[in-house]
């Protein structure tokens, strides 16, 4: 299949969901739908991203017809308060804490791990004050570093130190580090993610037999495109290299995207 296809006529991304099982008027699809970069687009500092009005009205429109997971590194409260639509799935802390209208889950990463990125978090905080425009996340079961806004000369000092800072606990198996857009996670060794939790939720009533169409931006989207590759269909938005059936160059295009599937 192609990696790109055309916005105007969308005879790429029909095809692909056909080739899953979806029938032509796209019935039977579950949508897994990451936020930051995805939904919205990365702002500097991750409490100044917002849903905009017409996203907003296509999620509602979207939640009417499918399924709809939103799957975030953020926790699970703040996506909530973020999006604040009823009758959606919520996937916060990258597939750790989940909530619906008639279910709820926290993965239980144990003590020893929980107070590894507690002390984390504490060190963290403690270096980012001597940075202007680091940010840290802390998000009980993870943590984000963001450093977009930090001085392009501070950059590499404040990554050289925070990459000390951590080496330690990543060495020693306490925590697990991956990168992103202008940050890094810290988050439990344990083997769950966002191909995890969607795993998961594919055997739950409502989106148990359906053809999952996933839609993200980032490194930790792509365990939520390794798991739905023979079942189901993936958008990358970006131009990088990736493991998804499908790009949009840009964010501003998945609303087309979504609004099509209306």
């Amino acid at each position: 299949m192609s990696k790109s296809f055309s916005f105007s006529t969308y005879k790429s991304l029909l095809k692909g969901l056909r080739s899953k099982g979806s029938p032509s008027h796209l019935k039977g699809l579950s949508l897994f739908l990451d936020f930051d970069g995805t939904l919205t687009p990365v702002a500097g500092h991750p409490d100044d991203a917002f849903l905009c009005a017409s996203m907003r009205e296509i999620l509602i429109a979207l939640k009417e017809r499918y399924p709809v997971a939103i799957v975030t590194g953020r926790g699970l409260a703040d996506i909530k308060k973020k999006v604040a639509i009823d009758g959606l799935t919520y996937v916060g802390n990258h597939g750790m804490e989940m909530s619906s209208d008639d279910f709820s889950f926290i993965y239980d990463i144990g003590l020893v791990e929980s107070k590894a990125i507690a002390q984390v978090a504490s060190l963290v905080i403690k270096l980012a004050s001597s940075y202007k425009g680091a940010v840290v996340e802390e998000k009980g079961l993870t943590l984000s570093v963001h450093y977009r806004l930090v001085s392009e000369a501070a950059t590499p000092f404040f990554l050289k130190r925070l990459n000390s800072l951590l080496q330690s606990f990543d060495a020693e198996g306490l925590v697990k580090i991956t990168g992103g857009k202008g940050l890094v996670e810290v988050r439990p060794t344990a083997d769950w993610d966002k191909g995890s939790a969607i795993t998961w939720l594919m055997e739950r009533s409502g989106f148990k037999g359906t053809v999952p169409l996933c839609i993200g931006d980032d490194e930790t989207d792509e365990d939520a495109f390794r798991v739905i590759k023979d079942a189901g269909l993936s958008i990358f938005v970006g131009k990088r290299k990736n493991v998804a059936d499908l790009n949009v160059p840009k964010q501003s295009e998945v609303e087309a995207v979504l609004a099509y599937l209306t």
